[in-house]
């Protein structure tokens, strides 16, 4: 079974503090994701309003509903890189 997010922080700008169920904590840079994300993630390129994160369901979340899947994001922060759909 893959580990539970159960912490997200931000850390200024588009830098996120992720904790996971298994002890794994990382640094992520969010930027690239914002610039590809298209028109649902508009409202986070606000630091302030990125600054909003939060996790529900085992993903970080932002009020507008924007979310970031978490077996994407631990390939991300463990190097994998992300799986072709």
């Amino acid at each position: 079974m893959m580990p539970q997010i159960v912490s997200a922080e931000a850390l200024g700008g588009y830098r996120l503090g992720v904790g996971f169920s298994d002890g794994f904590v990382a640094e992520w840079d969010h930027a690239d994701f914002l610039n590809a994300a298209g028109q649902i993630a508009a409202p986070l390129h606000d630091t302030a309003y990125f600054a909003h994160v939060a996790v529900s369901d085992n993903a970080l979340v932002w009020p507008n509903g924007y979310d970031v899947c978490p077996v994407t994001l631990r390939r991300v922060l463990t190097g994998a890189g992300v799986a072709a759909a």
